[in-house]
């Protein structure tokens, strides 16, 4: 299982990132690859304790939605969810300055960055492994909206 708490995987994902280009189009979705990566700096700052969120109760908190998210082996929907209002709120600025800041927060991304028990808002409590688990499929699931 993929896990951007393994220092190969989160590798990979930086090396897609840094393929990124302001002029690169989406395949689906509404975000543009700006927005994309200011979405995924502000699960960023979530997920290491910087920002905190005020969710209503996660929607798939059981054990089967934590499964279908983190485990089962097919690719999340195109499209189909939108997170939380608090995971939309960076506005992007410069393009090479805020892939760098992504980066960054990846790199310095660990067991020790992540809040005990903190929640996912839409599939409750994960322990560290889980988050290195979410985090590895969220940002592969923007990369491949932008074909990187």
């Amino acid at each position: 299982m993929r896990n951007l708490l393994n220092g190969e995987d989160r590798r990979s994902i930086i090396n897609r990132i840094e393929k990124l280009h302001p002029d690169v189009r989406r395949e689906w979705g509404r975000l543009t690859v700006e927005e994309m990566i200011c979405h995924l700096q502000d699960v960023f700052y979530y997920t290491c304790g910087e920002k905190e969120g005020k969710f209503k109760k996660p929607l798939m908190s059981n054990l089967i939605g934590r499964f279908m998210v983190l485990y089962a082996p097919m690719a999340w929907p195109r499209g189909k969810i939108i997170g939380p209002k608090e995971a939309f709120v960076s506005t992007p600025g410069e393009f090479e300055d805020d892939k760098k800041k992504l980066i960054s927060y990846i790199e310095r991304f660990n067991e020790s960055t992540i809040p005990n028990a903190l929640r996912h808002p839409i599939i409750g409590v994960l322990n560290s492994n889980q988050w290195g688990i979410f985090q590895y499929k969220h940002c592969d699931h923007h990369l491949k909206q932008f074909a990187v």
